[in-house]
């Protein structure tokens, strides 16, 4: 008696996931998370997700500067870097109905960027990785590895190709 096997599903991404919708992408406004902006809107296009993309203002350390008065309120400074969020994508050519919103929050990135994935309910992360090596990664650390570490859904790392 001869039994038959199941065809081999193929593992393209698009049989890999179940569905991609919600894709959350951090960015610091640098090469390496514009170059990540672009891998996730080719990304998104592809697979039929939207783009949500989100900006952390990371909090000022305690000195004698941070008694002056502020230049910019919150409101403002949230404002203007969504925008620069909105220009960011123009300027890399992105189609606006890839963005579904453009997000700016305050705390530390990689907690940020975890609880609003959460919240969010996204299906991926996509992050660049700024390739810091020796001293300064052991000082401060790596973000992506971070958010790696505690993400609640899949992350992709788009590193940095020119270290």
């Amino acid at each position: 008696m001869v039994k038959k096997s199941k065809p081999t599903e193929s593992l393209s991404p698009q049989n890999s996931f179940t569905k991609l919708e919600t894709i959350l992408v951090p960015i610091d406004f640098s090469k390496d998370s514009e170059r990540a902006l672009r891998f996730a809107a080719g990304f998104a296009a592809q697979m039929g997700g939207i783009l949500t993309l989100l900006h952390v203002i990371e909090p000022m350390a305690y000195s004698e500067l941070s008694s002056l008065p502020m230049v910019i309120s919150g409101a403002e400074l949230s404002r203007a870097l969504r925008g620069k969020l909105v220009l960011l994508c123009r300027r890399n050519g992105i189609a606006p109905a890839l963005v579904k919103e453009a997000l700016v929050s305050e705390g530390a990135p990689f907690q940020i960027i975890n609880s609003m994935a959460s919240r969010l309910k996204a299906d991926m992360i996509i992050i660049s990785m700024h390739g810091l090596t020796g001293m300064t990664h052991s000082l401060i650390g790596c973000t992506a590895e971070r958010v790696v570490r505690h993400a609640p859904c899949p992350v992709l790392v788009v590193r940095n190709t020119e270290t």
